[in-house]
């Protein structure tokens, strides 16, 4: 049977004494999902604009599940206020909620909006061992504290070379008397650090808006430059007899080739992007107003 504990960890003290060194854990990665939850705000903003001028509504991006009292809430947001910033957060403490949920899509984006961060404890001795479960954001951050010690352990692949055999065959044991079923839920105590019911989604400032534009406006452009080229290509490339997707997917590769040779046409859509992309928060502003 194969076995995948990439995630896994120890750490040195019992798991009578576990709780408050995670307490200790959660405060010390706390920074990192309130940054990780920012950078989903205004990813989510960014998105909007590029919708916006793609002529899409913004209760496009709402999932399906959203509720009647959040919608109104962002629909006030949006509309009576103006409050594009808190429309962002309201948005990300939605769909962190959803990704949260048994139906949610295993997605794990640097910029989606899931805020979870949970660990998987076992007993065992004078060691507590665990397996941290989250988005790549959180688990990275985790492994990377003092207190945890890595303990990963998959016999699909090659050993990490800075292992040893002797302790990688230490590890397989310690797992398999740890993991029976190979369920860790069932096998183990669950214990959650972060969770979109209990987590505060803060409106970034404009200044924060501003920086992360400027890092990333070249990638928006070259959304709104795609989608530009996308739309000048159809207007001489009739779909025929080919299915919807299988039209979009050749309007997409054509839009690739023109970019790469820099026809006219692919820098008249660079020319617009550039104009069009906001720069700043005063540029979303006026955009959406």
């Amino acid at each position: 049977m194969s076995i995948k504990i990439y995630t896994g960890f120890y750490l040195d003290t019992p798991i009578e004494e576990a709780i408050p060194v995670l307490k200790g854990i959660k405060a010390a990665l706390e920074p990192v999902m309130k940054e990780r939850a920012k950078i989903a705000m205004c990813s989510q903003l960014a998105t909007l604009c590029l919708n916006h001028l793609n002529g899409e509504s913004e209760k496009s991006m709402l999932p399906a599940s959203c509720s009647k009292g959040d919608e109104e809430y962002l629909n006030y947001l949006f509309y009576s206020k103006k409050r594009f910033l808190g429309w962002a957060a309201k948005l990300v403490d939605v769909w962190a909620n959803v990704s949260e949920s048994s139906f949610s899509p295993a997605t794990d984006y640097s910029e989606d909006c899931c805020v979870l961060g949970k660990v998987i404890l076992f007993p065992c001795e004078k060691r507590t061992y665990g397996i941290s479960r989250g988005p790549l954001g959180f688990t990275n951050a985790f492994e990377a504290l003092p207190q945890v010690h890595d303990f990963c352990y998959w016999n699909t692949t090659d050993k990490p070379p800075a292992v040893s055999d002797a302790d990688w065959a230490a590890r397989k044991q310690v797992w398999n008397n740890l993991l029976p079923s190979f369920w860790s839920e069932d096998d183990g105590l669950s214990y959650t650090l972060f969770t979109a019911r209990r987590f505060d989604f803060i409106a970034p400032e404009a200044e924060a808006m501003d920086a992360w534009l400027a890092e990333n406006r070249t990638h928006l452009t070259a959304r709104r430059m795609g989608f530009l080229l996308r739309e000048k290509i159809s207007e001489t490339t009739p779909q025929g007899e080919l299915s919807d997707i299988s039209y979009v997917l050749k309007l997409h590769d054509l839009a690739l080739m023109e970019a790469r040779r820099k026809t006219s046409r692919s820098a008249w859509a660079s020319s617009k992007a550039e104009k069009e992309v906001p720069a700043s928060y005063d540029d979303i502003l006026a955009l959406l107003s």
